[in-house]
């Protein structure tokens, strides 16, 4: 059970920031902060409260914290315990500042997951129908995995930037103030082996997107894309 004096001193505390004009998010995520510090006192350490919080609990607290959350919300959270131990020491409700001495969390690397080689083969074995949508589909999958664009890069390909006979594809990467967007060239796939990729859809003679100059856009699959695949 949390300690009874963190609801009270909480209460105070909220309205302290509320009235120094802290933004509601802010106050959102202090918020959210202090009480998961309050829940894992109530765990580890049941009979300290808030006066008689200290160093390293806020540390254990923290190591908790990337555990069983990440190393990004330690970062993000920390600050909210630290407003609130400076608050109880400004207030005299304590005699020091809890967090005094400990440096902000790092974010850390995050840690992206990745498709195995049998993932991909089933994914690409999800789009292996001859018709429009799979041919499409089966070609955004190739261009992200052999030409590395960005999804904004995939989304804004026109037709015009498709030079079938050439395989290559023109895209318009991340735009800088400084010289705008990076203009290059990406050799088109030529599947596992170099067997040769499936060749990309008759995007501009496809009746249903008649009239449309976006290259992958066009029919949509159902709510469950890769049925086949699950």
């Amino acid at each position: 059970m949390r300690h009874p004096e963190f609801d009270v001193l909480t209460a105070s505390w909220e309205l302290a920031l509320q009235a120094d004009g802290y933004a509601e998010n802010t106050v959102k995520v202090y918020r959210a902060a202090v009480r998961s510090l309050a829940d894992w006192l109530a765990e580890q350490h049941p009979e300290v409260g808030p006066v008689e919080l200290d160093r390293d609990h806020v540390r254990g607290w923290l190591v908790h914290v990337r555990q069983t959350r990440s190393s990004s919300t330690a970062r993000g959270w920390f600050p909210g315990v630290r407003h609130f131990a400076r608050w109880l020491q400004s207030e005299g409700e304590a005699n020091r500042d809890a967090t005094a001495g400990i440096r902000s969390p790092s974010a850390g690397d995050p840690e992206t997951p990745v498709l195995s080689i049998e993932e991909l083969r089933a994914l690409l074995g999800a789009c292996a129908r001859p018709d429009f949508t799979d041919r499409r589909d089966s070609a955004i999958i190739m261009l992200f995995l052999d030409g590395g664009l960005r999804l904004s890069e995939l989304a804004d390909l026109q037709v015009a930037d498709v030079d079938l006979r050439d395989r290559i594809v023109f895209v318009a990467g991340k735009a800088s103030l400084r010289s705008g967007p990076r203009h290059r060239a990406i050799p088109t796939p030529r599947g596992e082996g170099g067997q040769g990729a499936r060749p990309l859809p008759p995007r501009a003679s496809a009746a249903s997107v008649r009239g449309d100059p976006a290259a992958v856009a066009g029919q949509r699959r159902p709510s469950n894309p890769f049925r086949r695949w699950n």
